[in-house]
């Protein structure tokens, strides 16, 4: 029987809390040939120590000068040598099984697909926040996949994949300059070079949230115009695949979530996200309506005067130390302290 070699990449800034749990779980994977790859990002704190001395001797740790997620990932990449990849992050999990599912689903299809599992958020152990089904938890083209994502409220969680090494050569390295959604440029391009997603319901993952200056959760200008700039490369890729009605729908979905968050705090790159909705024929709107206050006033009020309103009572209390008048560095190095790759 064919038994691959998993690369597992995992980049790594300050997170002694978790990467012990995290080694754990692939320690505890039933499909037992994988080469553990850490890229430390030059944490300031003990996580490179944690993974040197961790009890298994698959685990590899590369330490680089802080350079962001993206290029760790591109040089964890580089010094791998399996015939498959999975991208983890520092503070996320995997079920037992995950691997042993998809490389099984491989065997049968082969290099040409990109296989899918199931994930959970959690916030201090796996299983403690249900799994919720999505509509894209099946089997399906990858441009049907991007479609039904942003069509959706979907995520596209890289712990989730797993990717043969020809598909990864074939799409090209993670985008270095980007510093938010990072994973659904790249996987994008993933998608589209493969011939479709295989999704293996039993390949469980688990996404860790609640955790104080997430890259995810960050609304610096920085994160927000990589957001914006992630969105616009995603979309001339779809629609340069299929230029239709649900497929400008589904990317003004996205500009019009872009829209959302960026505002109060810069008017400028709402204006911007709305300008590509609009070209984009509208969107359902259906992104950015949350939250009780947003739902109650908007309808009375406006958007805008909705939205602010939800910041000043919720939102604002995440930038307190994000000030929209201070430069784009400046807040990086404020948040730096916290944030985890």
């Amino acid at each position: 029987m064919n038994m691959p070699l998993v690369s597992v990449i995992i980049p790594m800034y300050n997170a002694q809390a978790w990467i012990y749990q995290t080694l754990d779980s692939l320690r505890g994977q039933t499909y037992r040939n994988l080469e553990i790859i850490v890229v430390d990002d030059e944490s300031s704190d003990d996580g490179a120590a944690i993974v040197e001395a961790f009890p298994d001797t698959r685990v590899r740790l590369i330490r680089q000068k802080n350079q962001g997620a993206c290029v760790a990932r591109n040089r964890g990449i580089e010094e791998s040598s399996g015939e498959l990849l999975q991208f983890l992050d520092a503070d996320d999990m995997l079920g037992r099984d995950k691997l042993a599912v998809q490389i099984e689903r491989w065997r049968e299809l082969g290099d040409n697909y990109v296989y899918f599992g199931p994930y959970a958020h959690f916030s201090s152990e796996p299983g403690d926040i249900p799994f919720r089904p999505a509509g894209n938890w099946r089997d399906m083209s990858g441009l049907d996949w991007l479609i039904d994502s942003w069509s959706g409220d979907d995520m596209m969680a890289p712990h989730a994949w797993l990717t043969p090494r020809r598909l990864v050569d074939k799409a090209g390295p993670w985008h270095e300059k980007l510093k938010q959604n990072q994973d659904g440029e790249y996987f994008s391009r993933v998608l589209l070079a493969s011939r479709g997603v295989r999704f293996c319901p039993a390949a469980e993952s688990f996404y860790r949230i609640g955790m104080t200056g997430s890259i995810s959760a960050s609304r610096s200008r920085m994160a927000i115009e990589s957001r914006l700039r992630s969105a616009e490369m995603i979309c001339e890729r779809i629609l340069r695949r299929e230029n239709s009605p649900r497929a400008r729908a589904a990317c003004a979905n996205f500009f019009e979530e872009v829209k959302f968050v960026s505002y109060p705090l810069y008017p400028e790159l709402s204006a911007k996200a709305d300008y590509w909705v609009e070209m984009l024929g509208g969107s359902s709107g259906r992104q950015i309506y949350r939250g009780k206050v947003f739902k109650m006033t908007a309808p009375l009020v406006g958007w805008k005067l909705a939205r602010t309103l939800q910041w000043m009572l919720r939102d604002r209390r995440g930038y307190q130390t994000v000030r929209a008048d201070a430069k784009p560095d400046e807040r990086e190095r404020k948040k730096k302290g916290n944030m985890i790759l």
